[in-house]
């Protein structure tokens, strides 16, 4: 088995050697830039979110949001969190 694998690999590396690329006369063209977002993607996020049911609690910064998870994990009763 260990044979067989070693002579398909071997004629792969063997063709990859002489594998056909096409020159290019000049570079390719780069593709268009994505268009702007209509809104932010925090508002399209929380009207997805609550689409579904979810719950949403905007905070100002880091500290809010370690304290409004913190809350919230007290009050479902959590007593472990893996991170």
């Amino acid at each position: 088995m260990l044979e067989a694998r070693a002579e398909i690999l071997t004629r792969i590396r063997a063709a990859h050697e002489h594998a056909y690329l096409p020159a290019l006369d000049e570079p390719l063209e780069r593709p268009p830039a994505p268009p702007p977002f209509a809104e932010p993607l925090a508002d399209v996020f929380c009207r997805a979110l609550l689409a579904v049911q979810g719950e949403v609690t905007r905070v100002g910064d880091g500290e809010a949001a370690r304290d409004a998870l913190l809350a919230e994990l007290e009050k479902l009763g959590a007593r472990r969190v893996l991170s």
